[in-house]
């Protein structure tokens, strides 16, 4: 396991690139703006106002819509206490009804036995 000229091979292989070669790469200064690269830049610039001030409508609109909302689940805590004494009222309404209806039956019961006692009774 000497030294038999791999790991240089393998080091060759790996950097396509010559250290002289990445080095003049590197130090060799930005070009300056073109036309093209200033006009870009103020494509972007224009768009990324046009995306705030989208951004900024929809907070706006965003800010409206959930006013609206809370309007609505206040106005429906109005309409659920309606609901809720209206339901109470109709439940003891229905079982006013019942009760009425159970002494109606028993005393109406009561009559026809008692006129049908009598009527056997020669009354």
């Amino acid at each position: 396991m000497g030294s038999t000229g791999e790991p240089d091979r393998k080091r060759r292989h790996f950097s396509s690139i010559s250290p002289t070669a990445g080095a003049a790469a590197k130090k060799q200064p930005l070009p300056p703006f073109s036309e093209d690269k200033k006009l870009d830049v103020a494509v972007l610039k224009y768009k990324n106002q046009k995306l705030v001030e989208q951004v900024e409508a929809q907070k706006v609109e965003y800010l409206v819509l959930e006013d609206k909302l809370n309007q609505l689940k206040e106005k429906q805590k109005t309409y659920t206490g309606t609901l809720t004494v209206v339901n109470e009222s109709w439940d003891r309404l229905v079982s006013d009804l019942e009760s009425i209806s159970v002494c109606t039956s028993g005393s109406s019961n009561h009559g026809r036995d008692l006129r049908h006692n009598n009527i056997h009774d020669g009354i």
